[in-house]
């Protein structure tokens, strides 16, 4: 996979720790930004990255397609700041700054300021199944096609 930093700022882009699964997204802005009760503010991040040249194919029925999204983080989210679409997907192809919509759901306003950390990206890979189009399936599950609340109350 290949990164491009597009804030000078940005020297390096790794997880926090060996075993943490997310890479901090931090706030490429030049002052701080408020984000009132309700309100919602675009944050550059700075990155861009490009997993494209990671595509492979496992077998004849599925493939494999790198992909990453965007979670929030755990200090701003017990502030009731989070992404506004989360988690965010980042496709493969995607090879522009990635930029975080930050939404406030809590109470008092709460300050992004420059080089905050934001949100984490997480990478992982989306399935590309073979799909055979049928009028029935040729399995039945116990479940079936029933939906919300059709396995009991607990």
């Amino acid at each position: 996979m290949q990164i491009k930093f597009l804030d000078e700022r940005l020297t390096e882009f790794k997880p926090a720790t060996e075993l943490s699964a997310g890479y901090d997204l931090r706030a490429c802005i030049d002052k701080d930004v408020w984000l009132i009760p309700g309100g919602q503010e675009k944050i550059r991040t700075g990155v861009a990255v490009d997993m494209s040249l990671n595509y492979f194919a496992v077998c004849k029925d599925t493939s494999y397609v790198p992909c990453a999204i965007v979670m929030p983080r755990s200090g701003l989210g017990c502030k009731g700041v989070k992404p506004r679409n989360t988690p965010g997907l980042i496709d493969a192809d995607y090879q522009g700054e990635i930029i975080v919509c930050l939404y406030n759901e809590g109470n008092e306003s709460v300050p992004i300021r420059p080089m905050d950390r934001i949100a984490q990206l997480v990478f992982t890979i989306a399935l590309h199944p073979f799909m055979e189009v049928v009028t029935d399936f040729s399995h039945e599950t116990v479940r079936g096609a029933n939906g919300f609340g059709s396995t009991g109350e607990q």
